[in-house]
């Protein structure tokens, strides 16, 4: 069993692959050994595609340091797609993760949760306005999903008391991140080390019911969050401190609901 996990968590951090990719690599590849062989041409053959990629050497051999990383910790858990544990709303997604690692546990999966998006450096006001939202999620029992880059999303943390869970955008802010707090844990979905790891907001979307948005500067990429978010069934929001911003408006006369209070948030998911 160890070492079909081992042989699992090579495959989930080959970089540049979908899902389907690993899976048909997962039923073809052979041990880890054998996977640690394989040049990019092999598994690039392997997957299907109809091109030869840029990449020289092994990859395979080049994700068995993150596998390594991963078996060693006692404190993670590797969940694999079909794994029961894996979250089912994120296994919903076009192209879901192929793996997930955790540190701690996940919120209740029967309670709908919500993620924040908003500036990396936020205003002072932006900063206050997040935090008292965070304690409204508490006080409602909302578990909150975070981005743990951005900084609209650690003020709201302050806030919060109740379950927390942060998505990590590289292996060596999850390996070596210490857990702030009870209830609160961290998740990573990319281990393939690579310099420009997978955007850890898709796997936020996945994560949650909906999506607030907070006051950015970044009008045009929180339009297409906010985009994606619907594709894949989210409900969009937008606080209403973030109203003064064109995003904020934008996205309010979109159809984005706005949340005056986290009452105005419980109303549309009754």
């Amino acid at each position: 069993m160890e070492d079909d996990l081992f042989r699992k968590i090579i495959i989930s951090a080959i970089p540049d692959l979908t899902c389907g990719e690993r899976l048909l690599l997962e039923r073809t590849a052979g041990s880890a050994d054998d996977l640690a062989r394989l040049t990019s041409r092999d598994i690039w053959q392997a997957s299907g595609r109809p091109f030869y990629p840029r990449r020289q050497g092994s990859p395979a051999l080049q994700a068995c340091e993150s596998a390594e990383l991963a078996v060693r910790r006692r404190d993670v858990r590797c969940l694999h797609i079909w794994d029961p544990e894996y979250p089912p709303a994120l296994r919903e997604l076009y192209n879901p993760p192929y793996m997930v690692f955790l540190r701690g546990e996940l919120p209740d999966q029967e309670i709908p949760s919500l993620g924040v998006w908003g500036s990396l450096i936020p205003g002072e006001q932006g900063s206050h306005e997040a935090w008292k939202f965070g304690l409204e999620l508490s006080a409602a029992g909302i578990p909150f999903i975070w981005d743990c880059r951005r900084g609209i999303s650690r003020e709201v943390l302050r806030g919060v008391r109740c379950s927390a869970l942060g998505i990590c955008a590289d292996r060596s802010r999850f390996f070596s991140s210490r857990l702030p707090d009870e209830g609160i844990s961290l998740l990573c979905a990319d281990l393939s080390g690579e310099r420009i790891p997978e955007d850890p907001v898709r796997t936020v979307i996945g994560m949650v019911r909906g999506m607030c948005f907070f006051e950015t500067q970044l009008d045009a990429t929180a339009g297409d969050i906010a985009e994606y978010a619907l594709q894949e069934g989210r409900d969009v929001c937008v606080h209403a401190s973030a109203l003064h911003s064109n995003c904020g408006k934008r996205l309010a006369e979109e159809g984005a609901v706005v949340l005056y209070s986290i009452q105005d948030l419980l109303r549309i998911w009754e």
